[in-house]
């Protein structure tokens, strides 16, 4: 077992689900990803691959341990780094929480292209990160892009208008 930690590039984390790719995050520099199956011994709960160009260093289970409990300073600087992936995903899970599927999206496409610039995520991916169905968010896609938001392109969100995303995710009338 082993775990990566990115340096360079972007890491797309993608479960299969009816013999479909879905893409349910992308990571990139600082990043770890497979370190909660390496220390608990189990199977990776999603896929990487790359979108470009990818320096990652590779820590072996076996080599590891070993380091990080000899060097407390190392560990330390694990567990946060563990903690503020942690803390991501549940400030995404509360951010989300009690939201109608519209503002949920608003929220998902503002949070990512704060990251990334833009949404490089499939409708089918945006509704499996929000446990939504395809159609709904298609229909709240559609809306925002009515309301002058965003626009569309294959695989690809380009917001437009941020603050009207941020209105819409915030349950204010537009």
């Amino acid at each position: 077992m082993a775990s990566y930690l990115i340096q360079d590039g972007e890491v797309d984390l993608y479960r299969t689900h009816s013999g479909k790719r879905r893409v349910v995050a992308r990571v990139g520099p600082g990043a770890v990803i497979g370190d909660i199956a390496m220390f608990e011994g189990g199977t990776y709960l999603s896929s990487a691959r790359a979108v470009n160009r990818v320096r990652a260093f590779r820590f072996d289970r076996d080599r590891l341990v070993p380091v990080l409990a000899t060097h407390p300073a190392l560990c330390l600087r694990w567990l946060v780094s563990g903690l503020r992936q942690l803390r991501q995903t549940q400030r995404r899970i509360l951010q989300l929480m009690h939201k109608t599927v519209l503002a949920q999206v608003a929220d998902l496409l503002l949070e990512e292209s704060e990251q990334h610039g833009e949404v490089q995520l499939s409708q089918a991916s945006i509704a499996m990160l929000l446990g939504a169905t395809r159609q709904t968010v298609n229909e709240a896609i559609a809306t925002l892009r009515r309301l002058g938001a965003v626009d569309t392109g294959y695989r690809l969100i380009e917001i437009k208008d941020p603050t009207i995303l941020a209105r819409v995710a915030a349950g204010e009338p537009t």
